[in-house]
């Protein structure tokens, strides 16, 4: 049975990430593709899981802990209990994401897929300026 969660008024089915038995990664760049929709719907993605910068303004840090805390129970929900050390002991969503992805990132296509999707960020990014 999916994991489902609310925020905001919507309700998310999350995918759950899935190993095999001998622990290889069998659908980990599905998965980060569909969790990356739901961070992005859920509006925890820009300022979580792209930016590791934490704000210092106090009125600021109150709003991103809240997002923080909301992309990181995302996270810590669409694992299973095998991948829950990679992401437990993280108090910040980008680091949880980060040590998902260095766990499960052992292919070379999955490196080529981040590169091309920094890229079109940046060029996005550059077209915004």
């Amino acid at each position: 049975m999916p994991n489902t969660v609310s925020f905001n008024n919507t309700k998310y089915q999350l995918p759950v990430l899935r190993t095999t038995q001998d622990g290889k990664e069998i659908s980990y760049l599905p998965w980060s593709k569909r969790m990356t929709t739901i961070f992005c719907t859920a509006g925890v993605y820009d300022s979580t899981i792209v930016s590791c910068a934490i704000p210092t303004a106090t009125a600021d840090r109150a709003i991103w802990d809240v997002v923080n805390y909301q992309a990181l129970q995302l996270i810590k929900l669409a694992v299973k209990n095998s991948d829950l050390p990679y992401v437990h002991s993280s108090d910040v969503a980008a680091v949880a994401w980060d040590n998902l992805q260095d766990a499960y990132n052992d292919s070379a296509v999955q490196n080529c897929t981040v590169l091309i999707e920094s890229l079109v960020c940046i060029k996005k990014t550059q077209k915004e300026k």
